[in-house]
């Protein structure tokens, strides 16, 4: 009795399978004579790995592959066989690492018979099981994030009647200091991005994976400021790991300053793009999400009669 196993991959490479492949093992029995096989029993423990699976007998309907892993056949005469279709869903390897998956099936010739060969009782296939499915965002278009510039908190005139504003800006110990933003030429305006909030966060329940624990992967963003940004900062970036509210200087949470124009009193457009990496390495495709900082209005000071 001879039993011949084989995989048919998806994949160029045939040695591995992917989570959520349809997994598909193709088991021949064959009698090679010479006389005829009373009982010979099929084992083929399947692993773990392979999930949901079902078979056919030569073709015929598909059913449940048993429990114990056994088939059985009867009175197999010198020449004939018998193929059997196994397939399946490939599972998840283990966070962090691929799997070897081994399946072997092994026939036996019930007694009082015995096998002239044994040499071709046993067949192996081995694989190894990958995940290459990247995270996906489920939520759509990202809704913008707006904001005006932040309020002033002080404007005073100085000895040389300029006039000289300031918002609020946080030390390390979050303790509110003034920020001059008239400092010329470089003039400044901003909305404070304050350390710890979490309206730019990621939900992670608008991200699903195939196999990974999102509250556990790795989140990448990116800041982009808009081209039109003043005092050279336009195409200008902050970058961070892990969610906006973490965002850390020298290891220190720290606020992010959302640049206003207050040179040409527009509107200004950033963009955060976020990336997420699963547990097995997988990237997500870029998330882009509007960040619209509006200018406070322009006041021009008119002299003389109208």
């Amino acid at each position: 009795i001879e039993v011949i196993k084989v995989l048919t991959s998806v994949h160029e490479d045939e040695n591995i399978i992917a989570a959520g492949d349809e997994v598909e093992y193709t088991i021949t029995v064959i009698n090679n004579g010479p006389a005829t096989a009373g009982t010979v029993t099929l084992y083929d423990d399947l692993p773990a790995e392979i999930e949901n699976p079902h078979y056919t007998l030569n073709d015929g309907e598909s059913l449940s592959w048993p429990a114990n892993g056994e088939l059985e056949f009867n009175n197999m005469v010198s020449g004939a066989e018998h193929t059997i279709v196994i397939t399946g869903t490939a599972g998840c390897p283990p966070p962090g690492v691929n799997a070897t998956v081994i399946n072997t099936a092994t026939v036996e010739l019930a007694e009082p018979l015995t096998d002239p060969d044994l040499s071709n009782n046993e067949s192996s296939v081995t694989v190894t099981l990958i995940d290459n499915t990247p995270p996906e965002f489920t939520a759509g278009l990202l809704p913008g994030y707006e904001e005006c510039v932040d309020m002033l908190y002080q404007a005073i005139y100085d000895s040389q009647e300029e006039l000289l504003r300031y918002l609020l800006d946080y030390n390390s110990n979050f303790e509110a200091q003034p920020y001059l933003i008239d400092n010329l030429p470089a003039i400044e305006d901003y909305h404070l991005f304050v350390r710890s909030s979490e309206e730019l966060d990621l939900q992670i329940e608008d991200i699903t994976d195939n196999c990974c624990d999102l509250t556990e992967s790795d989140i990448e963003w990116t800041i982009t400021f808009d081209a039109n940004t003043p005092n050279s900062r336009g195409g200008t970036t902050i970058s961070g790991t892990g969610q906006p509210s973490n965002y850390m200087v020298n290891g220190e949470r720290a606020d992010i300053k959302l640049w206003g124009d207050r040179v040409g009193f527009n509107t200004l457009t950033h963009t955060i793009t976020y990336i997420i990496t699963d547990c097995h390495g997988n990237e997500s495709i870029p998330v882009i999400r509007e960040i619209i900082i509006k200018p406070r209005p322009e006041i021009i000071k008119i002299t003389g009669a109208p």
